[in-house]
């Protein structure tokens, strides 16, 4: 997952979630100022569609996934 970051040393909150809104996987990323990326396999998640969330401080972004095996 690929994102940017505003400012030095940002603090991200990255969740996964069913699509009923139960969080699943949780995560705290430090990313530095520019673009970052970061890798999630999903092992422990089944075959479906997923939300997930990355944010910090000054805002959330949701975006879907899929996951197949």
């Amino acid at each position: 997952i690929q994102f940017s970051a505003p400012t030095a040393q940002s603090t991200f909150a990255f969740n996964v979630l069913s699509m009923l809104g139960e969080v699943l996987f949780t995560k705290e990323i430090t990313a530095h100022k520019g673009v970052n990326t970061f890798d999630f396999d999903g092992n422990g998640l089944s075959n479906g569609t997923y939300l997930y969330s990355l944010g910090n401080e000054t805002g959330t972004v949701v975006n879907k996934m899929t996951i197949s095996k």
